[in-house]
């Protein structure tokens, strides 16, 4: 008889507990297939299964060998574009012969993580023939805006699919089509981020029989909805999302939109104005959709006078919306919110802390948020000290300078952030408290400047450096002074580190050869971007390394792609 181990036979909730250290590739490659039991166990925690942050070694093992016997147990799936290539029957069509529609007969959701949009488009013609797969969750798409992409994307999987969604970190997508016989019936849920708003009315003709839509629009000098005269209505939507801070809607922009949407049940808005008719209580519930059951929103409401009296705006909304209101004097704005304001995102200036009183708790759903403007460190603290659900935060704050943080503070400041995995940090902003309180926290994108401060603050490092499995460093400069084997000897549990110049005219030869020789001494395993041109003597250097190195046996420990200004080495 076979030895058992102890740990196969300890109950199942001590085992879940265990996994709850481990990432979804250690439980995988490690458990999976000693017994039925593990087998059903896995596909029950591991959901979505996610490969990412692995080595090489452990993607061969587990594409080859484990993948393959697991594969019709597993509802939801994880594609990361870094190694897409490497599984699409390219670059190893006699290692890997990756076909997801046999792989995965019981697919409901698809994950593409971090590509690009031609690398999308490419993708999406090998999503076909899935019976059961009806969602599309696309994160952090990089690329160039392609008018076809979100096209092809509706057509994706012989047009079964149900549900797409992009994430608030994807590119902002286009919509462009002149021919009214061109619609995608299938699409009922969408979320998406549009480059203008003047394409929302070709979104509408796209999209029929949509019953859930989020936009988000990006920055543009005004609002123009011309494209929605000739929109059909979309009697089926339930409900709608606007999220647009970087233009100024006004009330009839508002009714515009709403006249198209006659069956709607909840509406959220999220958006900037200097339209007093719009944050006046006594008009938005005028153009309000009769079948509307629940309305939240949050409005940043710019005006141009010396005063605004408060107590006078707030006593015009009616007792079913309720609200709060809060005045900064200086920069002449306020915010208008419902209370609460239950949504998933947020997109926030920074000084609006000043004015959460002790205890405010209107939104404490918020797992997304984006801190930005001109404020100081304080002024993040004060936004993130009741928001204790964040998984995600965005901090891109501008400021002249930072005296000692506790040393301005009136009253002192609990962070609580148990739930936060990723922090992005652009700009000058003091990363002590946030850190301390987000012992979760394994994936860090910060600009080259915050990257510095963080290796000269000897407190912050600490933190960091048993808890970071991914970074990302953009906006380099001076590359010849960053030292690659310095970065994995400080933080030894990194798996993916993604770096990107600043100046398209700064050559990456001298990463390219660091790169090269911590694989050559053995000195990590890892998945390292390098985002740049090589010089044509880097060029010519790389090939001949590649042609004299790609047929040798080492090579199945070490994987490589070069395309697109994106250098990928995989050991």
């Amino acid at each position: 008889m076979a030895d058992v181990s102890i740990f196969e036979i300890l109950p199942e909730e001590i085992r879940l507990h265990v996994f709850q250290y481990l990432s979804c590739a250690d439980i995988v490659y490690s458990f999976s297939n000693l017994n039925t039991r593990f087998n059903a166990t896995l596909t029950h925690v591991c959901n979505p299964m996610n490969f990412n942050n692995i080595t090489y070694q452990q993607f061969d093992c587990l594409m080859s060998n484990i993948l393959p016997k697991i594969g019709s147990n597993i509802r939801s799936f994880v594609v990361n574009e870094h190694w897409a290539n490497f599984i699409s029957n390219k670059l190893h069509p006699i290692r890997f012969k990756f076909d997801l529609s046999s792989i995965f007969p019981n697919l409901h959701t698809l994950v593409l993580d971090c590509f690009t949009d031609a690398d999308l488009l490419e993708f999406i013609d090998d999503i076909r023939d899935l019976k059961q797969l009806l969602k599309l969750v696309v994160k952090r798409l990089d690329g160039q805006r392609s008018y076809e992409l979100l096209e092809k994307v509706f057509t994706a999987n012989n047009r079964r699919l149900k549900s797409v969604l992009f994430d608030y970190d994807s590119l902002y997508l286009s919509v462009n089509t002149n021919n009214e016989n061109v619609s995608y019936p299938n699409i009922e849920e969408l979320t998406l981020n549009l480059i203008y708003c003047d394409m929302i009315g070709n979104l509408f003709q796209l999209v029929p029989n949509i019953r859930r839509l989020h936009i988000t629009f990006g920055e543009s000098p005004g609002v123009s909805l011309t494209s929605l005269m000739n929109a059909p209505p979309l009697i089926h939507l339930k409900e709608f999302e606007l999220h647009s801070i970087g233009m100024f809607w006004e009330l009839s922009d508002i009714a515009d939109i709403l006249s198209k949407m006659p069956s709607l049940h909840k509406l959220t808005l999220d958006l900037s104005t200097d339209d007093q008719r719009l944050v006046n209580g006594q008009n938005l519930p005028i153009i309000l959709p009769s079948s509307l059951i629940e309305i939240q929103f949050c409005i940043l409401y710019y005006f141009s006078e010396s005063q605004i009296k408060i107590d006078s705006l707030v006593g015009t909304w009616p007792n079913h919306i309720p609200i709060s209101c809060w005045l900064h004097e200086f920069q002449k704005y306020a915010i208008i919110h419902t209370t609460p304001y239950n949504v998933f995102s947020m997109v926030v200036p920074a000084t609006i802390g000043r004015y959460m009183l002790s205890g405010w708790k209107y939104m404490q759903p918020v797992e997304y948020l984006k801190i930005y403007g001109e404020s100081s460190s304080i002024d993040v603290l004060m936004v993130v000290q009741h928001l204790h659900r964040l998984r995600k935060l965005n901090i891109n704050i501008r400021n002249d300078s930072e005296e000692p943080i506790m040393m301005q503070l009136t009253e002192p400041v609990i962070l609580h952030l148990p739930r936060l995995k990723y922090l992005q940090v652009e700009g000058k902003c003091e990363l002590f408290h946030l850190l301390n309180a987000a012992s979760s926290l394994h994936e860090l994108s910060v600009d080259f400047d915050s990257f510095s401060r963080i290796m000269d603050n000897e407190a912050v490092h600490q933190l960091l450096q048993q808890r970071i499995v991914r970074l990302e460093i953009f906006r380099l400069r001076d590359i010849h002074k960053l030292r690659l084997d310095t970065i994995f000897k400080l933080f030894p549990h990194i798996r993916n580190l993604v770096l990107s110049v600043k100046d398209s005219s700064v050559f990456i030869d001298s990463l390219v050869w660091q790169t090269l020789n911590i694989w050559k001494e053995q000195q990590q395993h890892a998945y390292l971007c390098i985002k740049g041109p090589l010089s044509d003597e880097g060029n010519q250097t790389l090939r001949k390394w590649l042609i004299e190195h790609i047929y040798t046996p080492i090579t199945d420990s070490f994987a490589f792609d070069y395309q697109n200004k994106w250098i990928h080495f995989w050991f």
